[in-house]
């Protein structure tokens, strides 16, 4: 997944990551996609569902379609994802997100 600078306060400091090389707090994470090479040529989302668990935490499921190659490897063509926010501060973070390699 590529990454900037700016998507570095959008995860919360408690973060959890969840990837095919096992579990990552948020340094971790960082790290791994600041360092990881990307070229994504097409992305695109759909079957979002947002489910708010309560006022301040929210579960986003998707399917995830995309044509890139990270790291020197082609990534998988179709994924279904789930990402765990919550609000805190008034500001919304990335507590958690998964990814499984669709069928």
């Amino acid at each position: 997944m590529p990454t900037s600078s700016h998507s570095r306060p959008h995860l919360s400091a408690d973060s959890v990551m969840i990837g095919d090389s096992g579990v990552a707090n948020k340094t971790d994470s960082m790290n791994q996609m600041s360092s990881m090479k990307c070229e994504v040529k097409s992305y695109e989302l759909s079957n979002v569902k947002v489910t708010f668990l309560n006022s301040d935490a929210a579960l986003i499921t998707y399917q995830g379609k995309q044509d890139a190659v990270c790291g020197g490897q082609a990534v998988p063509p179709t994924i279904w994802a789930s990402s765990a926010y919550v609000k805190r501060g008034g500001k919304w973070y990335a507590a958690s997100h998964q990814e499984t390699t669709a069928k």
